[in-house]
């Protein structure tokens, strides 16, 4: 699985809501490891939606995004955190735990 994390620092913090970002860290996670790929440097976080540099990730965390941008992220089939955090690897590791808990309750559901 792949997780793009939206940032203006090259991946040190997650992008302030208000301040457009420079581009994503992609992290690339499997059931024991965390990996850290690259930073994909993107114009706006709308081009990337729209033009698909998102296309081989599956989850984008953010700290703030139009409406509209989460819907479209959604349809394509991306789980979409919105954070008030801005460590990249405290969000990825919310968005983690909150999966392996949704993974288990649908299990015993």
């Amino acid at each position: 699985m792949k997780i793009a994390i939206e940032s203006n620092d090259g991946g040190k913090t997650i992008s302030d809501p208000f301040v457009r970002s420079k581009g994503f860290l992609i992290y690339e996670v499997d059931e024991k490891n965390i990996f850290e790929k690259e930073f994909r440097v993107t114009k706006r976080l709308k081009s990337a939606i729209f033009e698909n540099e998102l296309d081989d990730c599956n989850a984008i965390i953010s700290r703030g995004m139009p409406g509209s941008f989460k819907e479209e992220l959604e349809k394509k089939g991306k789980k979409v955190l919105i954070t008030f955090c801005s460590s990249p690897k405290k969000a990825l590791n919310i968005f983690l735990t909150d999966q392996y808990h949704s993974q288990i309750a649908h299990l015993h559901s």
